[in-house]
């Protein structure tokens, strides 16, 4: 439930570009969570982490109905090695509460059994 708000409140937050005309300019920052359509990039650098997670992540397969003409691209490293799979990390997640409270059930009836037969004030 949480990772399903978090989605909702950063898509909230989604910045949309359309027709925008960028020339000789010099991106040093990051573009998370923006979507440009229909622009025209002219003579402009990409600096940095311009695309976020400190790696390019600028493929073919992303520029849907684009050209990309005279350009280099240094340092490519294909995609991300995170799973963010929403099925597979709900359930563990649960998993792992569950195992952690059964770890630390043991201790909690030792103490519960000591507390009832030392006392409260000698437990303290």
């Amino acid at each position: 439930m949480i990772k399903h708000l978090q989605n909702i409140e950063y898509a909230s937050r989604t910045k949309l570009f359309t027709r925008e005309k960028v020339r000789h300019f010099t991106f040093n920052f990051t573009l998370e969570n923006q979507i440009h359509q229909g622009g025209e990039y002219f003579n402009d650098k990409w600096v940095l982490r311009a695309m976020g997670w400190g790696q390019w992540d600028l493929f073919e397969y992303k520029f849907i109905n684009s050209r990309v003409l005279n350009s280099t691209f240094l340092h490519n490293k294909e995609g991300c090695q995170l799973d963010f799979s929403d099925d597979n990390n709900a359930y563990m997640i649960y998993f792992v509460s569950f195992l952690g409270t059964l770890a630390v059930l043991p201790g909690n009836i030792v103490s519960a059994l000591l507390m009832d037969k030392i006392g409260r004030l000698r437990m303290l």
